[in-house]
């Protein structure tokens, strides 16, 4: 795996066993109601790189134009995070708790994840939210060129 002009490797994170209760304190969560879409169902959005309202309005846009009448937003207060295996583990522990608190009332499925953030944690949290009785999720991924989010199409080998 690859990020950007780092290294080709990301420090190994539990993917299964109990969860890593730590909290991490440059975390903050918000809950926030997309009017006139579905409220069953919601966008886990975690904005981790710290890119502030932009990435936020087009999170919105993204629920607008999919019916999704919530986001349950995690971001970082003090970014970047920090790439060790303790903070990998902390992040997707307090969006897992983040999601089971604060997920809309009587979740129909069509839920959708969005990650602006190292791309272990998509799919740490893809991991942790594939047997979710709130599923099935859809990964959505950001389209540079056109500056929107997308239902992830993986391409043909």
């Amino acid at each position: 795996m690859h990020h950007g002009d780092s290294h080709g490797y990301f420090p190994a994170a539990r993917v299964v066993g109990p969860p890593h209760h730590a909290e991490h304190r440059s975390l903050t969560r918000d809950k926030l109601r997309v009017d006139g879409k579905d409220a069953s169902r919601a966008c886990l959005f975690l904005n981790l790189e710290g890119r502030g309202n932009a990435s936020l309005e087009r999170i919105i846009r993204a629920c607008k134009e999919h019916d999704v009448g919530w986001i349950v937003e995690i971001k970082v207060a003090n970014s970047p995070l920090p790439r060790t295996q303790p903070a990998y583990e902390s992040v997707v522990s307090y969006a897992m708790a983040a999601w089971q608190e604060l997920r809309p009332p009587n979740p129909q499925g069509g839920n959708i994840l969005i990650v602006d953030g190292v791309a272990v944690f998509s799919f740490l949290l893809g991991s942790q939210l594939a047997d979710d009785p709130d599923g099935p999720w859809v990964y959505f991924e950001y389209d540079i060129e056109n500056g929107r989010y997308y239902p992830f199409k993986p391409t043909a080998p």
